[in-house]
Protein backbone atom coordinates (compact mmCIF):
# COMPACT_ATOMS: atom_id res chain seq x y z
CA UNK A 1 0.00 0.00 0.00
CA UNK A 2 2.90 2.36 0.74
CA UNK A 3 4.25 2.19 -2.82
CA UNK A 4 0.83 2.87 -4.34
CA UNK A 5 0.25 5.73 -1.95
CA UNK A 6 3.65 7.20 -2.74
CA UNK A 7 2.87 7.00 -6.45
CA UNK A 8 -0.47 8.68 -5.89
CA UNK A 9 1.20 11.37 -3.79
CA UNK A 10 3.86 11.94 -6.46
CA UNK A 11 1.16 12.20 -9.13
CA UNK A 12 -0.80 14.64 -7.00
CA UNK A 13 2.30 16.73 -6.39
CA UNK A 14 3.03 16.77 -10.10
CA UNK A 15 -0.47 18.03 -10.79
CA UNK A 16 -0.09 20.58 -8.01
CA UNK A 17 3.16 21.77 -9.62
CA UNK A 18 1.49 22.00 -13.03
CA UNK A 19 -1.59 23.63 -11.54
CA UNK A 20 -0.05 27.09 -11.79
CA UNK A 21 -1.85 27.43 -15.14
CA UNK A 22 -5.07 25.94 -13.74
CA UNK A 23 -8.07 27.75 -12.34
CA UNK A 24 -8.27 28.31 -8.58
CA UNK A 25 -10.84 25.50 -8.39
CA UNK A 26 -8.48 23.05 -10.08
CA UNK A 27 -5.70 24.17 -7.76
CA UNK A 28 -8.04 23.44 -4.85
CA UNK A 29 -8.75 20.00 -6.32
CA UNK A 30 -5.02 19.28 -6.54
CA UNK A 31 -4.55 20.30 -2.90
CA UNK A 32 -7.52 18.16 -1.83
CA UNK A 33 -6.21 15.19 -3.83
CA UNK A 34 -2.79 15.50 -2.20
CA UNK A 35 -4.42 15.68 1.23
CA UNK A 36 -6.59 12.63 0.52
CA UNK A 37 -3.55 10.64 -0.66
CA UNK A 38 -1.61 11.53 2.48
CA UNK A 39 -4.53 10.62 4.72
CA UNK A 40 -4.89 7.33 2.84
CA UNK A 41 -1.19 6.64 3.34
CA UNK A 42 -1.53 7.46 7.05
CA UNK A 43 -4.45 5.04 7.40
CA UNK A 44 -6.93 7.85 8.19
CA UNK A 45 -9.54 6.53 5.83
CA UNK A 46 -12.57 8.27 7.35
CA UNK A 47 -10.79 11.63 7.14
CA UNK A 48 -9.72 10.98 3.53
CA UNK A 49 -13.21 10.48 2.10
CA UNK A 50 -14.38 14.10 1.96
CA UNK A 51 -11.28 15.64 0.34
CA UNK A 52 -11.16 12.78 -2.18
CA UNK A 53 -14.83 13.20 -3.07
CA UNK A 54 -14.54 16.99 -3.34
CA UNK A 55 -11.43 16.74 -5.57
CA UNK A 56 -13.32 14.34 -7.85
CA UNK A 57 -16.37 16.63 -7.97
CA UNK A 58 -14.30 19.63 -8.99
CA UNK A 59 -12.34 17.71 -11.59
CA UNK A 60 -15.43 16.15 -13.14
CA UNK A 61 -17.04 19.58 -13.35
CA UNK A 62 -14.09 21.35 -14.97
CA UNK A 63 -12.09 18.78 -16.90
CA UNK A 64 -12.81 16.64 -19.95
CA UNK A 65 -13.79 13.05 -19.14
CA UNK A 66 -10.51 11.72 -20.53
CA UNK A 67 -8.31 13.83 -18.22
CA UNK A 68 -5.98 11.63 -16.19
CA UNK A 69 -6.72 13.64 -13.04
CA UNK A 70 -10.28 12.30 -13.01
CA UNK A 71 -8.98 8.73 -13.22
CA UNK A 72 -6.49 9.47 -10.42
CA UNK A 73 -9.29 10.83 -8.22
CA UNK A 74 -11.47 7.80 -8.89
CA UNK A 75 -8.59 5.48 -8.03
CA UNK A 76 -7.86 7.25 -4.76
CA UNK A 77 -11.52 7.31 -3.72
CA UNK A 78 -11.96 3.63 -4.59
CA UNK A 79 -8.95 2.68 -2.48
CA UNK A 80 -10.21 4.72 0.45
CA UNK A 81 -13.57 2.94 0.35
CA UNK A 82 -11.82 -0.42 -0.01
CA UNK A 83 -9.70 0.13 3.10
CA UNK A 84 -12.77 1.40 4.98
CA UNK A 85 -14.33 -1.97 4.06
CA UNK A 86 -17.15 -0.17 2.25
CA UNK A 87 -16.95 -2.70 -0.52
CA UNK A 88 -20.14 -1.66 -2.29
CA UNK A 89 -18.98 1.96 -2.64
CA UNK A 90 -15.47 0.84 -3.64
CA UNK A 91 -16.88 -1.43 -6.31
CA UNK A 92 -19.03 1.36 -7.76
CA UNK A 93 -16.06 3.73 -7.92
CA UNK A 94 -13.72 1.16 -9.46
CA UNK A 95 -16.38 0.24 -12.03
CA UNK A 96 -16.57 3.93 -12.99
CA UNK A 97 -12.78 4.02 -13.21
CA UNK A 98 -12.74 0.92 -15.40
CA UNK A 99 -15.34 2.41 -17.74
CA UNK A 100 -13.31 5.64 -17.90
CA UNK A 101 -10.11 3.76 -18.67
CA UNK A 102 -11.70 1.52 -21.30
CA UNK A 103 -13.13 4.56 -23.09
CA UNK A 104 -9.96 6.63 -22.87
CA UNK A 105 -7.20 4.02 -23.10
CA UNK A 106 -8.92 1.16 -24.90
CA UNK A 107 -10.04 -2.16 -23.41
CA UNK A 108 -6.65 -3.85 -23.90
CA UNK A 109 -4.46 -1.22 -22.25
CA UNK A 110 -2.20 -2.65 -19.55
CA UNK A 111 -3.08 0.17 -17.12
CA UNK A 112 -6.55 -1.35 -16.77
CA UNK A 113 -5.02 -4.41 -15.07
CA UNK A 114 -4.55 -2.57 -11.77
CA UNK A 115 -8.20 -1.55 -11.73
CA UNK A 116 -9.24 -5.14 -12.43
CA UNK A 117 -7.00 -6.28 -9.57
CA UNK A 118 -8.93 -3.98 -7.24
CA UNK A 119 -12.30 -5.08 -8.63
CA UNK A 120 -11.70 -8.84 -8.26
CA UNK A 121 -11.92 -8.99 -4.44
CA UNK A 122 -14.79 -6.51 -4.52
CA UNK A 123 -16.84 -8.81 -6.72
CA UNK A 124 -16.05 -11.60 -4.26
CA UNK A 125 -17.12 -9.45 -1.27
CA UNK A 126 -20.27 -7.99 -2.81
CA UNK A 127 -21.44 -10.81 -5.03
CA UNK A 128 -21.55 -11.05 -8.78
CA UNK A 129 -24.44 -8.64 -9.41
Amino acid sequence: MKILSLLLLATSLLFTFNASQDSPELEEAATLATSASKLLDDGKFDDAVNPAKRALQIREKLLPANDIRIAASLSTLGKIYFYKKDYKAAREVFQRLLQNQEQNLGPDNVRIAETLDWLAPLYYQTGNT
